[in-house]
């Protein structure tokens, strides 16, 4: 959107060790977003201009349908990649599989430029239904996935990225390269999805119930074999069967990633 700080995300873009790398700067102002430096376009970097204003969903709408590439990934505005975020992912890029989906982490930096915290948790579908551990730029996907209908919801003002991201949970699991390589600057961006001083939960509630609700269906369907073993598991367990709920137990992680903790068997997570 022309922010001083879009120089260094496209920056951070043009000055990756992998290529190619086709680099699309959307303008979501409808008009207003200055041209590009002639540096950019020199390096490959293009503007994207449907000559009206959009708001995010459709921002990224946009940039999906102007790509081209095989594989397909995003930037906000203010955020940045290390140098070899791209390549570290291409590491795990298979030419044979027509989707996929390879993400890294994340740091969560506060508004002094101190990580916070790390997006970098295993993929776990039944999780990300309820929790965005995925950041927005730290994966790349197949562009196959828009064959299939995949976009981003434009009913949501927000939470659009988390909501795609379980789109494309629906077909594979994603795979989760080795390293943390993107710079998350959450307390920088205007959603009031971020930390600090963008952290509004009067806006960014009614968008979490949203996707929560659009997909409570799948998500109570995907967690009703776990419930089903979970309840066999403390039934052994309750009877004095250790043995077999710890089997039970084993099976349960195997298939679902979901550790049940025998001696707490109350409590359950994701690994």
């Amino acid at each position: 959107m022309g922010r001083p700080l879009l120089a260094e995300a496209v920056e951070s873009i043009l000055s990756q060790d992998y290529a190619p790398i086709e680099t699309l700067v959307v303008d979501a102002t409808g008009g207003g977003h200055p041209p590009l430096p002639r540096e950019w376009i020199e390096r490959g970097a293009r503007l994207v201009d449907l000559g009206r204003p959009l708001p995010r969903p459709r921002a990224a709408n946009a940039g999906l349908d102007a790509a081209t590439g095989a594989m397909i990934g995003f930037l906000d505005d203010d955020d940045t990649f290390d140098s070899d975020h791209v390549s570290t992912l291409m590491r795990h890029f298979n030419p044979m599989k027509t989707l996929q989906v390879i993400y890294a982490g994340a740091r969560v930096l506060d508004g002094q430029g101190n990580v916070e915290r790390l997006m970098y948790h295993p993929f776990n579908p039944i999780m990300l239904m309820v929790n965005m551990y995925i950041q927005t730029g730290a994966a790349l996907f197949s562009r196959g996935f828009l064959a299939l209908g995949c976009r981003f919801d434009e009913s949501l003002e927000l939470a659009e990225d988390w909501d795609f991201w379980i789109q494309l949970s629906q077909y594979v699991p994603f795979i989760r390269a080795e390293r943390v390589t993107v710079n998350y600057r959450a307390a920088l961006g205007t959603s009031g999805m971020g930390v600090g001083a963008n952290m509004d939960e009067q806006t960014a509630s009614p968008m979490v119930g949203r996707v929560l609700e659009k997909w409570r269906a799948r998500r109570e369907a995907m967690w009703a074999p776990v419930q089903a073993m979970l309840a066999e598991a403390r039934g052994a367990l309750a009877a004095g069967d250790r043995v077999r709920a710890q089997a039970l137990s084993d099976e349960i992680y195997e298939r679902f990633q979901i550790r049940f903790a025998l001696d707490s068997p109350d409590a359950t997570n994701a690994a």
